[in-house]
């Protein structure tokens, strides 16, 4: 697969599954299956308090959007105040969540983004958005997951931030030529620390003790939902609360390895295990994009997100970007600079090291 067509896939193989994913968010997967039945489609549908429309992307793939326009202004990979100026200068806060909001309107009153994610809310976006942290660093999971837990600071601390920095290294070795999903769930677990690694250990080994996803969805409600919180908060077995990222990235890749990175499974799978639907099923997406065809999935649902996605370039725009396909060029190149810059800091080395 040539690089922008990989770049795309991964782009849009996570809109989909966030599109997908938007209406059974938050849910338990056994009201989904009282209210929908089995979700295999856009369709629309009443989220909490909001209608929303058959293929709607939410504030994960906006995010992810202004994070590549950033890349892209930029013209490689990117810090905080990079960042920060588009959220700082021209981001809809009718886009996005209540956390990165908070975010937000610390940085618009002089707060340092490198400082604004200290005592946020605990949930998936400081990880729902990095995707293009992992593209940038293609091919470097070790860097990728550096600057995955410094953009991901931002919007959160903690174990989230964590979570956003294996993520990001997950997707930067989805570009390695010949790499396979078996190769993301491993380069994930690889630089799993702390929490983190507990988590995704817990998970994994539930997975692989389960026989099929039914098993291990009905398995993960029963034993491991909110098990981070349990010593400190009044569970109610009754309720199942939004999941943060310590829940959805090790959900992602278990179901990819229930699935056997078969990618269109994978998302039908994701959106109907219930919390954070979305965000789980773009967590899939973008691991499995760059490893597998995009043509693997439904043509309409490609041509669907791709019109759903139209008012992100006119509200965020960068020169030369017009749609998915234009932006996965950019960032291409951008990819390309930096392959430039590695040249550049050889040389420089080399001269240091023979003086």
């Amino acid at each position: 697969m040539k690089l922008e067509d990989a770049i795309y896939s991964c782009i849009m193989a996570g809109s989909i599954g966030d599109a997908l994913g938007a209406v059974t968010e938050n849910m338990n997967y056994s009201d989904i299956q009282k209210k929908y039945g089995r979700v295999d489609n856009f369709f629309e549908g009443q989220n909490e308090q909001t209608l929303l429309k058959a293929g709607a992307v939410t504030d994960d793939t906006t995010l992810k959007h202004v994070m590549c326009i950033a890349i892209i202004r930029k013209n490689g990979r990117i810090m905080p105040e990079d960042l920060a100026k588009i959220w700082i200068e021209e981001l809809n806060l009718d886009h996005v969540s209540n956390p990165d909001k908070i975010s937000c309107m610390k940085m618009r009153v002089g707060v340092s983004p490198w400082e604004t994610g200290r005592g946020n809310v605990t949930t998936c976006c400081p990880s729902m958005s990095v995707t293009p942290i992992g593209i940038i660093n293609a091919g470097d999971p070790e860097q990728a997951y550096q600057d995955g837990y410094t953009i991901a600071s931002m919007s959160g601390e903690g174990f989230n931030v964590e979570a956003a920095a294996i993520f990001s290294a997950g997707v930067a070795s989805a570009f390695i030529p010949g790499a396979t999903w078996e190769d993301v769930i491993d380069t994930m677990t690889k630089y799993s620390r702390y929490t983190m690694l507990k988590c995704v250990d817990l998970t994994m080994n539930l997975a692989h003790k389960s026989s099929d996803v039914e098993q291990f969805r009905a398995r993960y409600y029963e034993t491991l939902a909110d098990w981070w919180s349990r010593a400190t908060l009044d569970w109610d077995r009754n309720q199942y609360p939004n999941g943060t990222a310590s829940e959805s990235i090790p959900v992602a890749m278990a179901l990819t390895y229930l699935c056997k990175g078969n990618m269109r499974e994978a998302l039908i799978e994701s959106v109907n295990f219930g919390r954070d639907t979305d965000t789980i099923a773009n967590f899939v997406g973008s691991m499995l994009g760059p490893v597998t065809e995009i043509d693997s999935l439904d043509s309409q649902w490609i041509a669907h997100v791709e019109k759903e996605s139209e008012f992100l370039f006119k509200d965020y725009p960068a020169e030369g970007v017009t749609d998915n396909r234009s932006l996965s060029v950019k960032l291409a190149d951008c990819l390309k600079k930096e392959c430039d810059k590695l040249k550049a800091k050889r040389s420089l080395l080399e001269r240091i090291i023979a003086s």
